[in-house]
């Protein structure tokens, strides 16, 4: 599980800096209540009318859903022109559901994004974690060995790292809304190996990030980011893991 950690915080690192868009296309829209006014107003923790404290909200959301039932999804685009004069947005996704810290489906796909409401997602491989073995699916053979301790809790670690890596700015604007949330709108610093650099979320009341987009250039390439929590219970087994002849790992 070292390894499928390593993986997964090499996608923070592998993007340039921060990057893109607005989270995840397969999740319900919902309305978003409007902004109310802030004269002494609670604020959730870790936001001020000015500020936000990125590793303040990182350890809040991972703190948060510790112990929980949610679903996480985390895209890494790159912009490709197309025929149709829009953009296409093309990239890994990270697809984590979990159960508990020790149970959870971590699944790896390539997405193509186009819009904000049209994605189509193309499995890679795939990890069930049963609280007794780890399982490992690329598509057609399955493997499995017993499951250590530090297999657990690697929904809170990737949140942390992406929250506090993303949600890093030099500005930004905050709404309070109507139920308690903030509303997010910030810029970051030039640097070298990005530019334009703009990110939007969403804060629970309770500081948790539900809702994380940025964009930014590299080169003449436009990035994305998409990060959406979801902590409505919603998990299943995978399919794949069912009547599977498991072979142990090599």
């Amino acid at each position: 599980m070292r390894r499928l950690l390593v993986a997964l915080l090499v996608l923070l690192a592998g993007c340039g800096g921060p990057a893109a868009s607005d989270v995840a296309t397969d999740s319900t829209p919902t309305a978003t209540p409007a902004p109310v006014p802030t004269s002494g107003a609670a604020y959730p923790p870790g936001v001020t009318p000015e500020q936000v404290n990125a590793t303040r909200l990182a350890a809040a959301t991972a703190d948060t859903i510790a112990g929980t039932e949610y679903t996480l999804v985390f895209d890494r685009l790159r912009g490709v022109p197309d025929q149709s004069l829009t953009t296409t947005f093309v990239g890994p996704r990270v697809r984590l559901q979990v159960a508990r810290p020790d149970r959870y489906v971590l699944t790896n796909a390539t997405v193509t994004s186009r819009g904000t409401g049209f994605a189509v997602e193309r499995v890679e491989t795939a990890t069930f974690a049963t609280g007794d073995r780890l399982l490992r699916y690329d598509g057609a053979n399955t493997t499995g060995r017993p499951q250590r301790a530090a297999d657990a809790g690697v929904g809170s670690r990737l949140v942390a790292a992406v929250v506090a890596r993303y949600l890093a700015v030099e500005s930004v604007r905050v709404g309070l809304l109507a139920n308690g949330s903030a509303r997010l709108t910030g810029r970051g610093i030039d640097r070298s190996d990005w530019r334009e650099y703009t990110v939007r979320a969403l804060v629970a009341r309770d500081g948790t990030v539900v809702r994380l987009t940025a964009t930014f250039a590299a080169g003449e390439t436009r990035r994305r980011v998409r990060f959406t929590l979801d902590r409505r219970g919603q998990f299943e087994p995978p399919a794949w893991a069912r009547n599977r002849t498991t072979t142990p790992a090599g």
